[in-house]
């Protein structure tokens, strides 16, 4: 069974430079709140970038590489900043946890596993590139 835990951003798309995080971990509902402060748009509250795509876009750039809207891999950088985009996933399949660590400017790709050493979790490094294709076949997602 695959069971996302968490997810971490920072100067991914509208999430700048403060990390922001996402707790998937939990027996409840996690609600994602904002207020759209965007002035474009019309009154009717169309309005673009409060980060409503952010999660789904960061959820499938950490374990694929791309955005699931297609977007270029460079304009996933927050503009703002315009560097040091880093996403995190943690995530369990098979009893196992492990880490998907990707990010741009500079380019990151970790692979970490989770390794209980005298009732201490750590992460190690699996791999350094890794396909998703190893993921995929690895724990069915």
């Amino acid at each position: 069974m695959f069971k996302i835990k968490s997810l971490t951003l920072k100067n991914f798309m509208s999430v700048g430079n403060a990390t922001q995080a996402v707790n998937f971990d939990r027996a409840d509902l996690t609600l994602v709140l904002g207020e759209n402060v965007d002035l474009g748009g019309d009154d009717a509250g169309a309005r673009n970038g409060t980060g409503k795509t952010t999660i789904i876009n960061a959820l499938s750039y950490a374990l694929y590489g791309e955005a699931l809207t297609k977007i270029k891999k460079d304009n996933l950088i927050n503009r703002t900043n315009a560097k040091n985009m880093l996403v995190t996933i943690d995530f369990e399949c098979g009893g196992q946890e492990y880490r998907i660590e990707r990010g741009r400017k500079p380019n990151v790709m970790k692979f970490l596993l989770a390794v209980t050493n005298r009732n201490k979790k750590k992460m190690r490094a699996r791999a350094t590139v890794v396909k998703h294709r190893l993921l995929s076949s690895t724990c069915s997602i």
